[in-house]
């Protein structure tokens, strides 16, 4: 009876599922519970109980009635929907954040819950910084767990930033943005932290190369071509300002490859896709193709400074093949160069080994005989029997408990 439809609630409400309702609530007090606790008392401890008990409710998969009613397989994607629709619950929830700046996991508990609220409408910019650096946080621990929990939510930022660099430009002021710097504009950030990721959550060759035909299809973003200027005058600065968006999503998904990622599946499984990228490769920088072709190298060497296992290095040197298959034979031909100059070092290493352990074991036998033949001769000169039948003599006068001093 509680829970029964009032009179005075918005359609929006009355559309939504009532579960969504109700953990939403949950999920309110929790973080009004964490917000007390970190405003009445100096222990952060019960602060970030409460907040972790927030962030496995907003992370827990749905049951299969909830996922077929829903239509969502995670909590967060259904509060994450439910605070796009209800614009008073956003806010309020709002409120909660912005008191809990600066904490743990605020950033990516606000990520899960407000990146569509975030994305369906013009907002702050401090607010995007905030839920792309949540973002990052995410999909980090997904890709060193080795899970894919993030997923939905990587696909729906994916899904809203390509259309931005997919369609045509109508306006000449959209140039100023596309030429701007890539660390400040908003799409700039979203297509990096995108294209960091999109390597490991694209289950195979064609979904990641859908997407990057897809950003790929407007080409080389430049201003709009203006009559020559006269020699010795230079053209104005917005002129020479370009943006590739393909060789920025390649270029940050091999940043995150060398800075980012740790565990050999992750590994494998960007070194599968960026194989497929033998037709964008052409149109990539000279500076792009010098660190893919590194971080490539690096992973192709079997010790430092990545210590990648065997079939990593195996899989580096297969993408090296495919992406750049000029020189396969002479990169070949050096590496098992330099393989066989590594087994002839541990050859050489062994040998030295067995050569110092065969000359101690010599030089103990000699002085073993050595010793040996100074006793037996010792033995044989005039006195000895004496002395050593007094050294007997005092040993078994000890032994059977006698007290003569020789």
């Amino acid at each position: 009876l509680f829970f029964v439809r009032r009179r005075g609630r918005p359609p929006r409400m009355q559309n939504h599922p009532l579960k969504c309702r109700i953990a939403f609530r949950e999920v309110r007090r929790k973080l009004l519970l964490a917000l007390e606790q970190h405003e009445t008392t100096t222990d952060r401890r019960d602060r970030d109980v409460v907040c972790g008990e927030v962030f496995a409710d907003v992370t827990g998969r749905l049951n299969a009635g909830l996922q077929a009613e829903l239509g969502f397989a995670r909590w967060y994607e259904a509060l994450a929907s439910y605070l796009e629709e209800d614009e008073e619950a956003a806010d309020e929830l709002l409120s909660i954040f912005k008191r809990l700046g600066g904490q743990p996991f605020a950033a990516p508990i606000f990520s899960l819950l407000f990146h569509r609220w975030l994305l369906s409408k013009e907002k702050s910019l401090k607010h995007l910084g905030i839920m792309i650096a949540g973002c990052r946080q995410l999909f980090l621990g997904d890709v060193d767990a080795g899970t894919t929990a993030f997923g939905p939510l990587h696909a729906y930022i994916t899904a809203h930033v390509v259309p931005r660099y997919e369609r045509p430009l109508e306006d000449e002021s959209e140039y100023s943005s596309i030429g701007s710097n890539p660390f400040t504009d908003p799409d700039h950030r979203l297509l990096g932290l995108c294209a960091a990721f999109l390597p490991y959550y694209c289950d195979d060759d064609g979904s990641f190369l859908a997407v990057i035909d897809r950003i790929a299809a407007a080409g080389q973003r430049t201003n709009p071509q203006e009559p020559q200027e006269p020699q010795g005058q230079q053209p104005p600065p917005g002129q020479r300002l370009h943006f590739s968006a393909v060789d920025f999503a390649v270029g940050r998904a091999v940043d995150a490859l060398s800075n980012d990622v740790r565990s050999d599946a992750a590994t494998a499984q960007y070194l599968r896709r960026l194989a497929s990228l033998k037709s964008h490769v052409k149109g990539l920088r000279l500076s792009t193709r010098i660190r893919l072709q590194g971080v490539l190298y690096s992973f192709a060497q079997p010790g430092g400074p990545r210590y990648a296992s065997k079939g990593v290095n195996r899989l580096a040197f297969r993408t090296l093949d495919e992406l750049f298959p000029h020189g396969k034979r002479t990169r070949r031909a050096i590496n098992f160069g330099f393989r066989g100059l590594f087994v002839f070092s541990k050859l050489t290493g062994a040998v030295y080994y067995a050569y110092i352990r065969t000359w101690l074991f010599f030089f103990t036998m000699f002085r073993a005989v050595v010793k040996a033949f100074r006793r037996a001769t010792a033995r044989r000169r005039p006195g000895a029997a004496k002395v050593s039948g007094g050294r007997s003599k005092r040993w078994f006068g000890r032994r059977d408990g006698s007290a003569s001093n020789g």
